[in-house]
């Protein structure tokens, strides 16, 4: 969320800028420039790496840990109550009703089935919930989408050249893009430092030196691609913590699902709602209940006692 943020952050600097730089303010433009955001940032990632920073992650409190991860839970909690809100006027209680079922079948999964992806499993019963509510005419989703998925790489659409034209301002927006991504590169240092940490404390496996080369490197591959550099996401990494170790193997499978579901247009199936209650799932697995309760007990044990009569 803190990475999307700050990028979509950047982007509306550069498109009141791009009449300057001699830019057109087009979408081709616009992804342009965050490809550009992107591999930078996924370059410099490896130099904070090769510089050892992540040391002065130990200067960091516990409570620091848990606080981040509350305030991602709170965050994505109050978007999708604004979501669930403003769903009422075109699909009535229906979304509402097909998230909270995925939010409430991901929990229990993570209860009695811990092998188990949780979030995929509350996804598919959701999907399934949507498609039956259709079949049955009941509401006829007007928010999902149905139709072909085409598969392109974004940086196939990215128009290189125009960066080289003689009227564009080549150099002022290379050094924007280049404040960006320093800055897009340090939040992904810290918050992959800080998720880190947390695992850490979970299950005592100290990292390797040389473990964030392969991150790192896949980091690049991707953002060549045209996709973003991004954090690893806190509820994902809790739940491989607790099914065991993720090796290359089940990781090169992992990215065969992802491409076949893509491929094959499964994607294209399934409905928002499903997706509002993966994040409501995630901003529950969030939350950490014991630090809230510590907080809630200090706060109550340091309140003045009223003095009788």
């Amino acid at each position: 969320v803190m990475d999307a943020s700050m990028l979509v952050g950047f982007l509306e600097l550069f498109i009141q800028k791009m009449p300057g730089w001699g830019l057109a303010d087009t979408p081709e433009h616009r992804l342009l420039l965050v490809v550009a955001v992107s591999i930078g940032s996924a370059l410099l990632l490896p130099l904070l790496y090769a510089l050892r920073l992540q040391r002065f992650a130990r200067m960091i409190p516990t409570p620091v840990f848990y606080g981040f991860n509350t305030a991602l839970a709170v965050t994505l909690l109050l978007s999708e109550v604004a979501v669930l809100w403003g769903s009422w006027v075109l699909d009535g209680p229906w979304f509402a009703v097909v998230a909270l079922l995925v939010a409430v079948v991901a929990i229990a999964a993570q209860a009695w089935l811990p092998r188990w992806p949780a979030g995929v499993v509350g996804m598919v019963v959701g999907a399934v919930a949507a498609l039956a509510i259709s079949a049955v005419h009941l509401h006829a989703w007007s928010t999902a989408s149905f139709g072909p998925v085409t598969l392109v790489l974004p940086v196939q659409l990215v128009p290189w050249r125009d960066m080289l034209a003689p009227q564009v301002a080549t150099w002022a927006i290379v050094q924007d893009v280049r404040l960006a991504s320093s800055s897009l590169a340090l939040l992904v240092f810290v918050n992959t430092v800080v998720g880190e940490a947390a695992t850490t404390q979970m299950d005592d496996a100290q990292s390797r030196p040389r473990d964030w080369w392969p991150a790192s490197l896949a980091g690049i591959a991707a953002t060549l691609g045209g996709s973003m550099l991004l954090s690893a996401s806190m509820a994902p990494t809790y739940a491989a913590v607790r099914v065991g170790r993720l090796d290359w193997r089940a990781m090169l499978l992992t990215a065969l699902c992802v491409l076949l579901a893509l491929a094959s247009g499964l994607a294209s199936w399934i409905p928002p709602a499903t997706v509002s209650g993966l994040l409501l799932y995630n901003a529950w697995i969030s939350f950490h209940r014991p630090s809230l309760a510590l907080m809630l007990e200090a706060n109550t044990s340091s309140a003045p006692a009223k003095r009788p009569g």
